[in-house]
């Protein structure tokens, strides 16, 4: 079963002695290795709540958390389908997806997509209660140069960007589609380039590297040049951090098993390495980094408060971007998907489903 077989995601030695409880709005952080001689805090200042809007003084952006979405506000909005992905046949859904050939990405970059990402920062943002786990408070309150992989429509960049206004933020994406005409702080730089290919930095250009959920984009065997054109844009002494979610889900229910394990089965079938995750320390010592923390944090779905409202709110509009693909994958009609993740989302309350999410620290040595 693909739900209940897969908690391979603990750091050495460290095993979960808890899942989130009912009453607990705090995400369970089940493994963290020690840091090194770096004791410099990471992130931003803890946060016990969603952020709230404010103005940040230096260049005048204002911090808005993203609306909280309905169900309807997840529904396809046909106004905003304008292209196709070439291997949906699907053409009712009238989602617009990525058209570039060397990404084997399966979700749309419709509004709908950049609405559940917006929401999707807001869950991680508040489930780790940081920014970012990697230790250059310090740095980039003085001033240091950022880079987002993956941007999408510049979320992380943008709020990093307002809490560090002395720091230069870039956020790099394969589609400028998904950041054209947002609004954006004035020492934010967005820029279109795929990570599968080449960056389209100079050298030794960036103090902090910041990448989060790719996984469904990037084929197998492609992790290690990941690193290898992340190290190329890195300074020396410079941190990565990478966030991947752990294989499977914990303690789903039948439905949600199901639709899962046909993601699992048809995504490695597209070449997509499903259990990155796992090895995603590993990759990075080979090539010279120093992995200075691991981080697993347990996210419930639809249950155990804040965290748990705000998952299962990413989890329906996931599904919704994934129709085209899974349903066809799963030889399902329109309405059957609809009802298979309708109920399986139900059953993540009744069955205590939880999902974990890696995060690792690396820090690249200077020679």
């Amino acid at each position: 079963m693909w739900c209940l077989n897969f908690f391979k995601c603990e750091a050495p030695e460290n095993k979960p002695d808890k899942v989130p409880s009912d009453d607990d709005n705090t995400p369970v952080e089940v493994s963290k290795t020690a840091m090194t001689a770096d004791t410099e805090k990471a992130g931003d200042t803890e946060i016990a709540n969603p952020p709230q809007p404010k103005k940040v003084t230096g260049n005048g952006y204002e911090i808005v958390a993203p609306a909280i979405l309905s169900q309807s506000d997840m529904e396809v909005n046909d106004k905003a389908a304008q292209e196709w992905h070439p291997n949906s046949s699907q053409d009712e859904e009238k989602k617009r997806y990525h058209a570039v050939e060397s990404s084997p990405y399966i979700l749309p970059a419709d509004l709908n997509e950049k609405d559940r990402l917006q929401l999707q920062h807001l869950l991680y943002r508040y489930s780790f209660g940081k920014l970012f786990n990697m230790p250059v408070n310090d740095l980039l309150t003085e001033g240091g140069t950022v880079l987002d992989v993956g941007c999408g429509p510049g979320a992380w960049s943008k709020d990093v960007a307002a809490t560090y206004p002395k720091s230069l933020i870039y956020g790099v994406d394969m589609d400028k589609k998904l950041f054209e005409n947002v609004e954006k702080p004035t020492n934010v730089t967005f820029v279109e380039g795929n990570i599968l290919e080449t960056l389209p930095f100079e050298d030794q250009k960036f103090d902090v590297i910041f990448q989060r959920l790719l996984l469904l984009g990037i084929p197998n065997g492609k992790w290690d040049h990941i690193v290898g054109e992340l190290l190329r844009v890195l300074k020396p002494g410079g941190y990565i951090e990478l966030i991947e979610p752990c294989p499977g889900i914990e303690l789903c229910g039948p439905t949600f098993d199901k639709l899962g394990a046909g993601l699992y089965e048809s995504s490695k079938k597209r070449g997509i390495d499903m259990d990155a995750a796992l090895s995603l320390s590993s990759t990075l010592a080979s090539r010279g980094l120093e992995v200075v923390q691991e981080t697993i944090i347990s996210l419930p779905i639809g249950w155990g408060g804040r965290h748990g409202e705000l998952n299962i709110l990413n989890w329906r509009g996931f599904f919704s971007g994934l129709k085209p693909f899974l349903s066809t994958s799963l030889q399902l009609s329109s309405d059957e998907y609809d009802q298979m993740v309708q109920v399986a989302l139900k059953e993540c309350a009744e069955y205590k489903s939880y999902q974990n999410v890696l995060s690792v620290v690396a820090k690249l040595p200077i020679k």
